[in-house]
């Protein structure tokens, strides 16, 4: 499936496949990670990130990444899996975070990243276009490689109103509110839907 993709996507030179999902509250994992699709990416020159989900369990996030011992559980499952198959680096797709838990969650983000400049790896942590003063990616971004701005949902699935998906004003006002946050604008990195509603 992979080659059915790398075959249209012409100058992509990252991928990242949704390898590695959140089990439980404790920093389990369920890991879906495949060397020899590593290899095959590199093989035609591109990096393979694997992506870590929280959207497929109903996970906890306070009893998560407010828990030091969960959190590090967490970051050595995710760092052993991604060093196992040789990817590159890591995109980290947290939704949902509660208010109450994004300071927990930055800190993950930050011991994150230091364990993966410790093996060489990239880290990119995924954000809505609208919460980004939130989710706090001014910090994210003094150590994330990379912040990833969701330009898109400005109607979502069961919005009360019919809209466009991405507007251009959306997502020029999504863009400079990360800048003004502190993302680097060589750090920013634009996700656009390839699909509409």
């Amino acid at each position: 499936q992979v080659s059915s993709v790398i075959s249209v996507a012409e100058g992509m030179n990252v991928i990242s496949p949704t390898w590695i999902q959140i089990k439980d509250n404790k920093g389990n994992i369920n890991d879906m990670s495949s060397a020899s699709y590593v290899q095959f990416c590199h093989d035609k020159n591109i990096k393979v990130w694997s992506l870590v989900s929280n959207i497929e369990k109903d996970v906890d996030e306070g009893s998560l990444f407010k828990v030091a011992q969960n959190r590090e559980k967490l970051i050595n499952n995710i760092i052993n899996s991604v060093t196992a198959v040789g990817a590159d680096g890591i995109n980290v797709d947290m939704e949902s975070v509660g208010d109450a838990n994004v300071d927990g969650y930055v800190e993950f983000v930050k011991e994150l990243t230091i364990k993966c400049h410790e093996k060489g790896l990239m880290l990119s942590v995924d954000n809505y276009n609208v919460d980004s003063a939130n989710y706090k990616v001014g910090i994210q971004a003094r150590y994330a490689d990379y912040i990833v701005m969701f330009g898109y949902d400005e109607t979502w699935t069961g919005s009360p109103t019919a809209g466009s998906n991405n507007s251009m004003g959306f997502v020029k006002e999504g863009v400079e509110d990360m800048l003004d946050e502190g993302v680097d604008k060589n750090q920013l990195i634009l996700d656009i839907p390839c699909y509409t509603r």
